[in-house]
């Protein structure tokens, strides 16, 4: 069967900073259900809360998910490495901000995870080329805060290496869940099956995201980002 699924989902347990640049995404301020949700109304068959550095979120979502069984959860952390951000899928222990990129992805595998590359080549977070030096699961070919140019840089870099293309939306606000997504085939609906078509490159990546869609990310992003100026 084919499903839409988000691989990148913030909540308001995100360990970020108290003041975020607009662009580079505001605090989120909703909880795990709202996410659940926003998933079921616009036919997401599976997401993955991706906070950043905990999982906190997590643990509130696993209790959540069992009232939406018709949506695949997946278990996630966003982790910040000494060289840009790195997601971790289907973990069951926090990995550590601070951590070298080739030890967070042997951490991830060995939890029997998957790593992914999230706005590989962002200005602020992106991995880079560290894409081409370590076993990597999939890549963000498409992220909804990515420009133009770096999601562009990211499919040419996945036409030359053996990943996965994931589309994600990394929301840090509601509205923006599943504009960019992965369609994968999976043959139960299971968090293992997904995970596996991840690990075997049974996706691609899609957008439906409008310039309307864009700059109502930014303003919530101000607005976001004001609450928490001041407090």
């Amino acid at each position: 069967m084919e499903i839409k699924a988000d691989f990148h989902i913030h909540t308001k347990y995100s360990l970020e900073p108290q003041l975020l640049t607009v662009f580079g995404s505001a605090r989120a301020r909703y909880g795990p259900e709202a996410v659940f949700k926003r998933a079921r109304k616009i036919g997401l068959g599976a997401i993955a809360i991706t906070d950043h550095d905990t999982l906190a979120g997590v643990e509130v979502a696993k209790k959540i998910a069992k009232n939406f069984k018709d949506i695949i959860f997946i278990p996630g952390e966003e982790i910040t490495t000494t060289a840009g951000h790195i997601i971790a899928l289907g973990i069951t222990e926090v990995i550590p901000r601070g951590v070298t990129p080739e030890e967070a992805v042997d951490r991830i595998k060995k939890q029997g995870g998957v790593a992914i590359a999230p706005h590989p080549f962002g200005i602020r977070y992106g991995v880079k080329n560290w894409i081409f030096k370590l076993p990597f699961d999939g890549i963000e070919t498409l992220n909804v805060w990515g420009t133009i140019g770096s999601n562009k840089k990211a499919q040419k870099a996945h036409e030359n290496i053996d990943v996965a293309a994931i589309g994600a939306s990394d929301a840090h606000s509601i509205s923006t869940i599943g504009k960019m997504y992965t369609k994968l085939e999976i043959k139960e609906r299971t968090p293992e099956a997904v995970l596996n078509a991840i690990r075997k490159h049974k996706t691609e990546a899609f957008s439906t995201l409008s310039i309307f869609d864009f700059l109502k990310a930014i303003l919530l992003g101000i607005g976001q980002t004001f609450i928490s100026w001041k407090k």
